[in-house]
């Protein structure tokens, strides 16, 4: 930020220090214009680009229109091109800049989808979106291109480097849809994915808009910090507080600090239900779709088919690692639940004193306060939200050699969306662009993502389309007499998400279909994975963590080492939790009786939370509003998966002489892993990396860690 607006924030009192630019201020500063950026850009020969976003039903549809046609116009461009006039460049290369075109085009749509208020928007966004993916499942069951790719790779040319992984993967992409199989049964399939598609639609909006309100009294809220209860819009007009179970932000808080046991509760309850009438007869017919795709290509199941293309290779593979994990935490998962249960029994006075699934949250927050003398929700004063933004700027700037900026948004989708470029601090050239959407609202997607928008890839010999990519976030809002203030956990996040963005604008893919995040599922945690462990270093925290009422008061080191502690204290019960929900997906996916499947689809899923994790309450449907089961199916291993990976890079930081500042560490890690995206096996850039293959050893001392009552 600029010294002179540094200087009036401070002038204007400390609350204003932790918001976002208000108009007011940001008029006295002049923003530089993208403009300026996109001609900076060319003279490297890359492109930057703000799309808009249609923002009427007329306007999507026409778009949308528009976007279907080229597309086809690009496929019939491939499909009939004479024998003689078959280059790589007129087939495999005109193929990814035809996706990358359509791409670049229709996720506006999707963030508009996502992120809207207007309802009529959204859904208009919504069917849009679904056109979208009905003409990419049509595009890519066009036999006539498929069959002019083929005549090429028959004439044997010579392929290398990036050039031969894409052809292999386009290749492979076509027998996966079927290509060895008859006529008939290619459109069987192409129906079938398009009404997987379809499902898998509504499936994510019904989660998104579920706006179940659940009101509490004071008395009920007991315990929920009055910070927090100041926020705006959570009073009605009644003097009773409205919360939403499914604005994620709203639901941790009372659930880690109200101290009655029915009121959270009554909040699981509330959540474990979202959307269940909704989406329990579409995920039954997913999974059933899933399967019957899967068969149909010869594969036994649709996690064996989904994994293929993944580090893990199939669904056993997967089964066995999650299990292994299960067993392999047992002693400490027990370890961790007793503490907590101590704890109940302290509270209560009841000596036997049974932990529930809606106790988790709160007891494991007294545990860290007890055990560590952490109050978490008291820690969210270090953490205003525009200095941590600042801060989160300035340590990926030093880690990858990078400078960000602030500039004019030229049309953005919601009033307080900023947008920023990002630019490599030596040769100045920009590298991408990124939006913030901070804070929740109605309709808005209710969770933390990052959105790609625009792709990275080659578009000629003289030009690369830079990235663009938006993080559409719920941080909570300002309140009545402070800033918005983030919990270490809500840090965490933002990190985590802002290395998804890196990773996708600090791509030099040459193809769209590599670059970035695109690559396999079980590795796209990693690279946001391992910055979470920048938070547990003192020189890092140093730089943008401090009281908002007075910035030099900083994180004492005393307390780093018991958030990182803590952080360990009760890990056994936070894996075994996302073993649960691994098991849960592998069981849907990759399960061979789909009768037995669609008759006891939520006993089956509620069953493994009991016996992996803890029971939910009595009448849970969690299945109807697990998001990852649309888009990370077969795929919520990977979490934890990609955590092992993660664990052994930043082992390499941990040891350094620079630490998690190392800029020359940091320049290996942006070459290496970030910057080649799926541009060659990810297995490849690990080694590369680290000199070696990963190990397990940093992740299960991490895991092995003491807690402070040993």
């Amino acid at each position: 930020m600029n010294h002179n607006i540094r200087m009036l924030l401070k002038t204007v009192g400390a609350v204003a220090a932790g918001l976002m630019l208000s108009s007011a201020y940001a008029s006295r500063y002049e923003m530089p214009t993208l403009e300026s950026f996109q001609e900076k850009a060319q003279g490297f020969g890359v492109k930057l680009t703000a799309p808009s976003f249609p923002d009427t039903r007329e306007a999507i549809e026409a778009e949308m229109t528009s976007i279907i046609q080229s597309l086809q116009a690009a496929g019939d461009g491939i499909a009939g091109l004479e024998l003689e006039n078959l280059t790589f460049e007129t087939t495999f290369a005109a193929l990814d800049r035809a996706e990358h075109q359509a791409y670049a085009r229709a996720l506006p749509i999707n963030v508009v989808k996502n992120t809207s208020p207007d309802v009529a928007v959204r859904d208009a966004a919504t069917e849009a979106m679904k056109q979208f993916d009905d003409a990419l499942i049509a595009f890519a069951y066009r036999y006539d291109i498929y069959e002019n790719l083929r005549n090429f790779v028959d004439r044997r040319p010579k392929f290398e480097g990036e050039d031969l992984r894409l052809m292999q993967d386009v290749m492979l992409d076509y027998k996966r849809l079927g290509y060895d199989l008859s006529e008939d049964d290619r459109k069987q399939l192409e129906r079938m994915n398009k009404e997987l598609a379809a499902l898998t639609t509504d499936f994510s909006r019904n989660i998104n808009e579920a706006d179940d309100v659940i009101v509490f009294t004071l008395k009920e809220l007991e315990g929920v910090p009055e910070g927090f209860l100041k926020q705006k819009d959570l009073m009605n007009d009644y003097g009773t507080y409205d919360i939403r179970p499914g604005v994620a932000p709203q639901y941790q808080t009372v659930m880690r600090t109200a101290k009655l046991a029915e009121t959270r509760r009554r909040l699981m309850d509330a959540r474990f239900k979202q959307a269940k009438d909704e989406n329990l007869p579409i995920l039954a017919k997913m999974v059933q779709l899933r399967f019957d795709i899967a068969r149909k290509l010869g594969y036994k199941t649709w996690a064996d088919y989904q994994t293929e293309k993944r580090m893990a290779g199939n669904g056993n593979r997967v089964k066995t690692f999650l299990t292994d994990m299960v067993s392999g935490l047992e002693p400490r998962f027990k370890q961790d639940v007793e503490h907590l249960r101590l704890l109940k029994v302290k509270e209560t006075g009841d000596d036997a004193a049974v932990l529930h699934m809606w106790d988790l949250s709160y007891y494991k927050n007294q545990y860290i306060k007890d055990a560590f003398a952490i109050d978490r929700e008291e820690m969210r004063r270090y953490f205003p939200l525009q200095p941590t933004l600042e801060g989160l700027f300035e340590v990926y700037g030093i880690v990858f050699g990078l400078e960000i900026q602030e500039i004019e948004n030229p049309d953005p989708w919601f009033d307080d969306v900023a947008l920023y470029v990002v630019s490599d601090n030596k040769t100045r050239q920009p590298l991408g662009l990124f939006y913030l959407d901070m804070f929740p609202r109605e309709g808005k997607y209710n969770h933390f993502a990052q959105f790609t928008i625009v792709p990275g890839a080659r578009m000629s010999e003289d030009t690369y389309q830079r990235p663009t990519v938006g993080l559409i976030c719920n941080f909570p809002p300002p309140g009545e007499e402070s800033p918005s203030l983030l919990s270490f956990d809500e840090v965490n996040t933002l990190f985590h998400e802002f290395g998804h963005c890196m990773h996708s604008i600090l791509t030099e893919a040459k193809y769209s279909r590599f670059a970035g995040t695109q690559v396999p599922q079980d590795f796209v945690e990693t690279p946001s994975q391992v910055l979470e462990y920048w938070l547990t270093d003192k020189h890092v925290l140093d730089l943008f963590a401090g009281d908002w009422q007075d910035r030099d008061k900083k994180i004492p080191q005393d307390l780093i080492d018991k958030l990182d502690m803590a952080e360990n204290a009760l890990i056994g019960l936070d894996y075994r939790a996302q073993m649960s929900f691994g098991l849960i997906d592998m069981e849907l996916h990759h399960h061979q009786n789909m009768a037995y499947v669609q008759r006891n689809m939520v006993e089956m899923t509620n069953d493994i939370f009991k016996e992996v994790y803890f029971a939910p309450p009595s009448g849970s449907a969690m299945i109807a509003n697990f998001g990852h089961l649309a888009g990370y199916d077969a795929g919520y291993y990977g979490y934890a998966w990609a955590d092992v990976i993660a664990a052994d890079l930043a082992e390499s930081f941990r040891v350094s002489p620079g630490g998690f500042l190392d800029k020359d560490l940091g320049a290996q890690l942006r070459r290496e892993i970030f910057s080649r995206g799926n541009s060659r096996d990810v297995n490849e850039s690990v080694r590369a990396f680290l000199g070696r293959d990963y190990s397990v050893v940093p992740f299960l001392k991490r895991i092995e860690a003491r807690t402070v009552s040993e």
